[in-house]
């Protein structure tokens, strides 16, 4: 990247070269962060990290910088919440790494069937006997988030693909929408 006013080779959100911030390009949270890309992190680390960034492109650092450095600071505080936001939540993680994106696809993570049909049987007999669902529900939600984290475990070890988190997520989706309603 270059820097837009000293036109030097930069990769840093403020120009090393004359201490302009950078508007915000990177829209990789993780090389942002600085963080290797992975499931397995700590809150510690991505807040260590947010932190460290919030020094630098806090508004409040720019405020008296002309309007075009102001907005672009504003861009990072922008970007940095959500990256943060995104990070530490698993599921948030875990659909990121998978698809690059925060937000499900519509046309992605098509749900079997069986699952479905299972769905349905479950809500159908809430109204029969309601702490039996609730504790099938909860066993189900703990084998689906089991599975997730195996396929990140594998993918870790360079032994797997995440080809599958789609529809794992979409699984968690509708057991967590069933246990809100119990």
């Amino acid at each position: 990247m270059i820097c837009w006013k000293c036109k030097e080779a930069n990769q840093a959100p403020v120009c090393v070269s004359c201490g302009t911030i950078q508007p915000p390009m990177q829209k990789d949270f993780y090389a942002v962060f600085g963080i290797e890309r992975r499931y397995f992190i700590s809150e510690e680390e991505v807040e260590k990290a947010y932190r460290r960034l919030s020094r630098i492109l806090h508004p409040d650092r720019w405020r008296s910088k002309p309007a075009i450095e102001r907005r672009f600071s504003l861009q990072w505080t922008a970007f940095l919440n959500e990256a943060r936001k995104a990070l530490l939540d698993s599921v948030t993680r875990a659909r990121y790494l998978a698809t690059g994106s925060v937000k499900p696809a519509e046309t992605a993570g098509k749900i079997s069937q069986e699952f479905l049909q299972t769905i349905f049987n479950l809500q159908m007999d809430v109204m029969d006997r309601p702490a039996e669902v609730k504790l099938e529900t909860e066993a189900r939600q703990i084998e689906n988030n089991e599975k997730i984290e195996m396929v990140f475990q594998k993918w870790e070890a360079d032994s797997g693909d995440l080809s599958e988190i789609e529809e794992l997520l979409g699984r968690w989706k509708y057991l967590s929408n069933l246990l809100e309603k119990l």
